[in-house]
């Protein structure tokens, strides 16, 4: 699927994936659909900015009209730099359209050898390596659990918005249906051929976003 972005709305990197589309409308997920899983941490359907802000003192808050009961409006809660393990310091961002729960929960972990390699081919490409190794245990120590909970997963050779033929394989997503809502674990980059590499966990119950 080619993910629709809307302009001023969308911070860097934001664009969330999704092949799947039944899972039920918000409110339809209530106390009989699943928790979250574990690795969401203090992250849930409900979570406001007051409570975020306790739970990760060190993030940065951007609220873009999240809490707007107008309806139409798109809402985006955005931390950056959210201690949250395995992700490390995370990028977390609640989605959700005006006068409904929120729709979509994200947390992802960021690296980009651009910024933070040594300029020297040798020197980048060690240090880029160790990057990839890093963003494929963080992917595993996700997989793993998340296999053995909800089973076998639904693989997507495309991550996000990228449908083109030939696709780098170190570039793909898991997907998982579970009551009241579907769960996305997908690595690579968005858009492809951007500088920065994520490794991202999102769980969806509003297809309506059009972020979707």
């Amino acid at each position: 699927m080619r993910t629709r972005l809307l302009p001023g709305l969308c911070l860097s990197a934001l664009t969330v994936f999704c092949s799947c589309r039944s899972v039920p409308r918000p409110g339809e997920a209530g106390a009989a659909g699943e928790p979250l899983p574990e690795f969401f941490g203090p992250v849930t359907w409900t979570s406001t900015e007051a409570e975020l802000r306790t739970a990760f003192p060190e993030a940065q808050v951007d609220n873009r009209d999240f809490d707007s009961q107008v309806p139409g409006a798109l809402g985006i809660l955005a931390l950056e730099g959210a201690r949250l393990p395995p992700f490390g310091d995370a990028r977390v961002r609640l989605l959700r359209r005006g006068g409904v729960p929120t729709g979509v929960l994200v947390i992802e972990s960021i690296d980009n050898a651009a910024q933070t390699c040594p300029e020297a081919p040798e020197e980048f490409a060690d240090c880029a390596k160790r990057l990839e190794q890093k963003r494929q245990a963080v992917f595993e120590s996700l997989a793993g659990p998340l296999r053995r909970r909800y089973g076998p997963a639904s693989v997507d050779a495309h991550f996000g918005s990228d449908e083109a033929e030939g696709q780098d394989p170190r570039q793909f997503s898991l997907t998982w249906k579970v009551p009241g809502y579907t769960l996305e674990l997908g690595t690579g980059q968005e858009p492809s051929g951007h500088a920065e590499w994520t490794v991202r966990l999102v769980a969806i119950r509003d297809l309506e976003y059009p972020f979707l």
